[in-house]
């Protein structure tokens, strides 16, 4: 059985509060977004923490670092402390780079 004592989040409505609180009025962070580096593509409904940069950029550490700057101060990454980090960015990116990949093919 595993006990969570600590949660938290950065989306694009904010911290995990600021997130809960967005939620629950009912907000959505999705917007159609022009994806640079596709050509010829519909906006994508995305919810983004900051404006799209270029494909492969990796701008996401940063909010990493101030995540984590938030975390209590216990031995993280030990047995008793796994950390759990989650992230659509890759697999976003992998997404779009494949259709531009078969576009390119095609």
């Amino acid at each position: 059985m595993v006990y969570v004592q600590h949660a938290d989040c950065l989306t694009a409505l904010g911290d995990a509060v600021q997130t809960c609180a967005a939620l629950c009025e009912d907000a959505v962070a999705l917007r159609l977004t022009d994806v640079p580096d596709l050509d010829n593509e519909e906006p994508l409904p995305l919810a983004l923490i900051e404006p799209l940069g270029t494909l492969g950029e990796a701008r996401w550490m940063a909010h990493l670092h101030s995540l984590a700057a938030r975390l209590p101060d216990l031995p993280w990454g030990t047995e008793r402390y796994p950390i759990f980090f989650t992230s659509s960015k890759t697999l976003f990116e992998k997404s779009l780079m494949g259709r531009k990949n078969l576009q390119s093919t095609v």
